[in-house]
C-alpha cells in the first residue's frame, strides 16, 4: 500500500505527479484522498483502471492532486524535513550538537 516509506511515491510527489496508490489498512494520515492522492482498496485491476479513467477525464482533479502532491512533498518528504526528523531522533537519545 501507499506509505511514507516509499521512495517511488516521494519522487512522484516531488515532481507534482498525481498518484494513485493502494489503500492499506493503516494509511498514513498525511495522505488525503482527492487532495494529494487517489487510493483504491485491495489489488483490484478494476479499481486502478477506474481511478486512472477518472484522472484522464477530470483535468481539475489532476491539478488538485499536482498541487497537493507538491505540498505533501514539502511538508513530509523533502530533505530538510527528513534531516530535521533524524536530528530530532538523535537529540531524543541525549546527543547534543554544538
Amino acid at each position: 500500500g501507499l506509505t511514507t516509506r516509499s521512495g517511488a511515491a516521494a519522487c512522484a510527489f516531488a515532481h507534482g505527479l498525481p498518484v494513485i496508490g493502494l489503500r492499506g489498512p493503516s494509511l498514513d494520515s498525511c495522505f488525503a484522498e482527492g487532495e494529494n492522492v487517489l487510493t483504491v482498496s485491495g489489488t483490484s485491476a478494476t479499481g486502478l483502471a477506474d481511478a486512472t479513467r477518472l484522472l484522464l477525464s477530470t483535468p481539475a482533479l489532476v491539478e488538485t492532486l499536482r498541487h497537493g502532491s507538491r505540498r505533501l512533498h514539502a511538508e513530509v518528504f523533502s530533505w530538510p524535513v527528513v534531516a530535521g526528523r533524524c536530528l530530532d531522533l538523535v537529540r531524543s537519545m541525549g546527543v547534543e550538537f554544538g
